[in-house]
């Protein structure tokens, strides 16, 4: 579940043919304990294959990218 966020700000990128709106910040995802430590595993293996996937649209072209930050995980 979505916990909360961080520094979250709209960006517009541009090329030579068009343009679109995005953003950038932090989000933060908390599975609660009484879920269960499967999910929680199901859930952490996401997060690590998140940068590699590709999220939102024109990944190709450089945008959607996720990276994970471990900082604060217990």
């Amino acid at each position: 579940m979505l916990s909360g966020f961080d520094r979250l700000r709209p960006v517009e990128v541009r090329d030579q043919r068009s343009k679109g709106m995005g953003f950038v910040g932090r989000a933060f995802f908390e599975v609660a304990p009484k879920a269960g430590e499967d999910l929680a595993r199901r859930v952490n293996a996401l997060a690590d294959f998140a940068f590699f996937c590709g999220t939102g649209k024109k990944t190709t072209m450089g945008m959607g990218q996720t990276v994970r930050d471990r900082r604060g995980v217990a």
